[in-house]
């Protein structure tokens, strides 16, 4: 009697349904729909930051670079008292054992050519006056004939917050 009791009882399921793997999964899923684009905008935020940063670095390189003004020193599109902007990018080369232009002196100063953290293939630009050689703004631009560029200096706030 006690044998047909135990074999008439139910076999208990062990582990989990259809329905509740695919209710977990869709939790999943809106929880990544979710996550997602904001770890995006904060990762785009901080290359945005770093890229401010490194104007920052770029602004002092060529401070001391005046500092160091030689009169024999020039930019790549002439003398440097003339020249009232300079770009380069990634590809660029530069002479720093032997500096002879602006952006040679920049380099040698900072040690490395930085690469955009928003976008490789931006160029680096700087504009400043001629006459007092006060850097007026570091800015990224797509291209050197580009009408589209992103002010880093001296307010770097915009490019933070809406930049590429």
């Amino acid at each position: 009697m006690i044998w047909e009791i135990n074999f008439m009882k139910k076999k208990k399921n062990s582990g989990f349904s259809l329905v509740e793997l695919i209710v977990v999964i869709a939790i999943i899923a809106v929880l990544v729909g979710i996550l997602v684009p904001t770890v995006t905008k904060y990762i785009k935020r901080s290359k945005r930051t770093l890229d401010a940063h490194t104007a920052d670095e770029l602004k002092s390189a060529l401070e001391r670079a005046i500092a160091e003004y030689d009169e024999n020193v020039t930019s790549s599109a002439g003398d440097w008292k003339y020249t009232v902007a300079v770009m380069w990018n990634k590809n660029s080369s530069f002479n720093t054992e032997d500096p002879q232009t602006m952006v040679d002196y920049i380099m040698a100063n900072i040690g490395e050519n930085p690469i955009p953290k928003t976008n490789e293939n931006y160029f680096w630009g700087m504009e400043y006056d001629p006459a007092t050689l006060e850097i007026k703004e570091i800015f990224l631009s797509p291209g050197p004939y580009s009408n589209t560029y992103y002010e880093l200096y001296p307010d770097p706030s915009d490019f933070i917050k809406n930049g590429p």
